[in-house]
């Protein structure tokens, strides 16, 4: 009888497997950090995200879109409290628009490639984001979860890990030349379908009072410098924790 439950047991993880069905080469291949993840509209990432300016907040980075013709994808948030501070201050760069081969994100109008498929250790490469021109290196490549460090010219650092497992970053911190985290990623969960509201706010958006919809637009991430259009605004937004 022991014997009996012995094999039973053994035989559960491989029957698991055969539920799950097969994994396409794609997916193999995104889990071992050799191309970019095969996302799907609906996939979501749940994020705890701190910032000295507003503290600590969670919410989930959703694929709201797919745009085949332009290989992108449109990338929202769930909070829309998240989404009005990105539209002032720029504080998320992973929001708006992602391109489908290498999952660059747009800054100043330029895709900018963060990641570097196939990861390889010890390679570099140089991109924009958040106002500083960053030198890359792939300091680790371990079982599809590679650790990137990238340094700016005014002294910043910026370290972050992409795990192909779940198709997008595990944690990001960046950090400013008097040790200040500008900014913290933590990955607390992932999943697929889903359901409820994504955002994606414009400056112009909150200027005009039109961000009672989501269903906006996307455009270009942007830096508190001055907004693309030109536009004048004499609107302040701000956020007290009482």
């Amino acid at each position: 009888m022991r014997a009996a439950v012995l094999v039973a047991l053994l035989l559960l993880p491989a029957l698991a497997g055969c539920l799950e069905g097969p994994r396409t080469d794609a997916e193999i291949a995104a889990e071992e950090g050799l191309v970019a993840p095969p996302w799907e509209v609906g996939d979501w990432w749940l994020y705890t995200f701190v910032t000295p300016e507003f503290g600590e907040d969670s919410a989930r980075l959703v694929v709201a879109d797919e745009d085949p013709v332009e290989e992108q994808w449109m990338l929202g948030i769930s909070s829309e409290r998240e989404a009005m501070r990105h539209a002032v201050v720029n504080h998320n760069p992973f929001l708006g628009r992602v391109t489908m081969d290498a999952l660059s994100v747009y800054e100043n109008g330029e895709a900018q490639q963060v990641f570097s498929f196939p990861f390889e250790r010890d390679d570099s490469w140089t991109f924009t984001l958040l106002g500083q021109d960053w030198t890359a290196t792939t300091t680790l490549v371990d079982r599809g979860v590679a650790t990137v460090v990238a340094t700016s010219s005014d002294g910043h650092d910026l370290r972050y890990t992409m795990d192909g497992g779940v198709g997008f970053l595990r944690d990001l911190t960046w950090t400013d030349p008097a040790g200040v985290d500008r900014l913290r990623m933590v990955l607390a969960g992932s999943g697929e379908d889903h359901a409820g509201q994504v955002h994606f706010l414009r400056a112009t958006d909150l200027f005009a009072d039109v961000y009672t919809d989501s269903d906006a637009e996307f455009r270009d991430s942007f830096l508190d410098e001055g907004h693309p259009s030109g536009a004048g605004f004499d609107r302040l937004i701000w956020y007290l924790d009482v």
